[in-house]
């Protein structure tokens, strides 16, 4: 059963599988899916623009991923989602920003192979904010205060332990750019602390000193019967970071990064907040690639790319310490 609607100013899904008399089990059995999103319009209110979504499944007992597997309720079987977030974007003398407020748990789906469940946010409560502060300045700051607590059935351990995170993440920079180069210092500030259920408070406070710049030079060719633009983009970043012993602080929401094309050319090799490489490194590639002039598709992308470290990198996916 599946129910969908759409107003002017909210719409969604709600899905419903039910099996009143499963005889095998010998119980009633259901998934409910939802999925809601809205915007809230009132006039001159100051909710005006706030938007909000609901979305999420749940399932009526552990087995349900066996039984049903192409029910397709999450990527993952046996991790279903249940989130609610509200945001409000806004300018004001400090700049454009957005507000934003999140809750995130999970149920798990345990048998008799036991999983590891991710944290639970509840809540997520965050401030993203841009701004130019000077002749060519800008500063990004992100914050955001965290509850990471475990699914039921979950037990926290020294090992993964329950608590609350606040961070912050600023970054000022100065570009210079012209239609085909850029040049873009910059600094970076990761603050971080940690009140963990059952232990001692910690903080973490790491500087990144960057620059980035790169140019972007095209020329007109024919090939393959059609006239295509033929672009060299190359780039060169340099990034350092002190390092700092993260030994103590607990991991939440770290995880190393894919390898690829873009994550090389980060300065961080971690993603989220609670882990933050230490870096005295300098990437330099560049890209090709060819685009029908006609209708602007890319037909072909081509890169080399090369990091150079001037010292071992200590807190690594490979070796956190």
């Amino acid at each position: 059963l599946e129910f969908r609607y759409l107003e002017p100013s909210f719409g969604g899904t709600i899905g419903l599988d039910l099996w009143p008399d499963d005889r095998v089990a010998g119980r009633e059995r259901h998934a409910v899916r939802l999925q809601h999103e809205g915007r809230v319009d009132a006039g001159s209110s100051w909710l005006t623009g706030t938007t909000y979504s609901l979305q999420g499944s749940h399932v009526s007992d552990d087995d349900w991923w066996k039984d049903f597997p192409g029910t397709g309720l999450s990527f993952t079987q046996r991790l279903l989602s249940q989130q609610a977030a509200l945001e409000r974007p806004f300018e004001s003398v400090a700049g454009r920003g957005l507000l934003y407020a999140r809750v995130q748990r999970w149920q798990v789906l345990q048998s008799a192979d036991a999983i590891v469940s991710p944290y639970q946010r509840s809540p997520q409560i965050g401030l993203r904010l841009d701004r130019e502060v000077g002749p060519g300045l800008r500063i990004e700051l992100e914050t955001e205060l965290n509850r990471f607590t475990l699914p039921p059935g979950s037990v926290a351990t020294s090992l993964r332990p329950t608590g609350s995170r606040w961070h912050a993440v600023g970054t000022l920079t100065r570009p210079w750019r012209d239609s085909a180069w850029w040049i873009v210092p910059g600094l970076t500030l990761h603050a971080a602390s940690y009140d963990t259920d059952g232990q001692a408070s910690r903080s973490l406070t790491v500087p990144t000193i960057s620059l980035d710049a790169g140019a972007a030079f095209e020329r007109e060719t024919q090939a393959f019967g059609r006239s295509l633009r033929q672009t060299l983009e190359p780039r060169i970043r340099y990034a350092r970071t002190p390092f700092r012993d993260q030994s103590a602080i607990p991991n939440y929401d770290a995880a190393g990064k894919d390898f690829n094309f873009t994550s090389i050319y980060a300065d961080n090799a971690w993603s989220g907040i609670d882990r933050v490489s230490d870096s005295h490194q300098l990437t330099f590639g560049a890209t090709s690639r060819l685009v029908d002039s006609g209708n602007g598709a890319e037909l072909l992308r081509v890169g080399l790319v090369q990091r150079m470290l001037f010292r071992p990198q200590r807190v690594s996916p490979d070796d956190a310490s």
